[in-house]
């Protein structure tokens, strides 16, 4: 729950945020995976069972519930599974799948995508997914666990964040909803997920500064801001 003193006013925020859904996916994402939800992730986990067998469902499935118990928002498990499944098609082309591979096929796999910045977001996800099987199933994936080095890429893209100026006039020459959103991402630091999930009722004016109740974050409680 954060307070915020936003550049357009309560009604036009509410506005805005009531005409969130009615945004094509299309603007919001390149890679349409914006506004994920439980049924998004369940309709993945089913095409894993369809497509690559019991097994790989199964402890893909855990997982996932794992992610969800530690409040991970629902954009991060989707992403997380959509990388896991990609391994798991890749170990099916050798006979293998999830529960019995080697560390060669992984650096293998890895070596097939080209982008270093996906590459290494990847790494990251396989190895949480092997360090969740190394504590929760069976001791013997630490070895598989332990034999990643995830560091990050030498040119890590930053991204350029214009100056106040340039903002501000971004955000009041903005029309609805994507004034709304504009504002809500600058002043309140919201994620593109958190946006997408706010109601009207999750806006409140307590005079100096408005109270937004963000239902689903993966970030510790944040400070008022204003």
């Amino acid at each position: 729950m954060i307070g915020v003193s936003l550049p357009p006013p309560l009604h036009l925020l509410k506005e805005g945020i009531a005409n969130i859904g009615r945004v094509p996916v299309s603007q919001l994402s390149e890679r349409r995976v914006v506004g994920v939800s439980e049924r998004t992730i369940n309709a993945l986990l089913n095409n894993v069972k369809e497509e690559l067998g019991d097994t790989n469902y199964m402890l893909m499935y855990m997982f996932a519930s794992e992610l969800l118990s530690e409040n991970q928002s629902l954009h991060s498990v989707y992403t997380a599974l959509y990388r896991i499944r990609k391994f798991a098609r890749f170990l099916k082309s050798f006979g293998r799948d999830l529960n019995n591979p080697e560390p060669m096929y992984i650096k293998m796999f890895l070596s097939t995508i080209p982008k270093e910045v996906t590459r290494h977001r990847t790494a990251a996800a396989l190895k949480r997914f092997y360090r969740f099987m190394y504590e929760n199933v069976d001791r013997r994936y630490e070895e598989l666990y332990r034999s990643f080095k995830v560091s990050p890429p030498k040119n890590y893209p930053v991204p350029q964040i214009p100056e106040d100026p340039e903002n501000l006039l971004l955000i009041n020459h903005a029309v609805q909803p994507h004034k709304s959103i504009l504002a809500l991402a600058y002043e309140c630091g919201l994620r593109r997920a958190e946006i997408l999930l706010l109601k009207v009722g999750d806006v409140q004016d307590l005079g100096d500064y408005i109270k937004i109740y963000v239902r689903i974050s993966k970030s510790k409680p944040r400070a008022r801001c204003s």
